[in-house]
């Protein structure tokens, strides 16, 4: 099996105005509503199956530093599905966009 793709946080803003794609954020609840990237949806990795909604899209994952959603992407692609991780999870994101990120109520705020 071939192992899933890493994109950077350029590649992902490319590809996320992209119709058929999904962010996923695999972090947790809290962590979700503290900050995500913007469009992402949030699916605890502890709920993997949840993303069988997704299946006939292109899916890329993100955690906190890009560790748990490549183990997530390797399952996924094991089960079939087109999936991509964020290398460097969204601490990379947040460090290419100038520390720039999205609080819970979809607003910017700079850290």
């Amino acid at each position: 099996m071939k192992r899933p793709e890493t994109i950077s946080a350029e590649e992902l803003e490319r590809r996320m105005t992209q119709p058929g794609v999904v962010v996923v954020d695999l972090r947790s609840a809290a962590e979700y509503r503290k900050m995500h990237i913007p469009g992402a949806v949030h699916v605890p990795y502890e709920n993997l199956g949840r993303l069988s909604r997704y299946r006939d899209q292109w899916i890329i994952l993100y955690c906190e530093h890009g560790i748990t959603s490549m183990a997530a992407a390797v399952t996924l692609a094991e089960r079939g599905y087109k999936v991509s991780s964020l290398k460097g999870g969204v601490q990379a994101y947040m460090a290419k966009r100038g520390r720039t990120v999205l609080d819970g109520k979809d607003r910017m705020w700079v850290q």
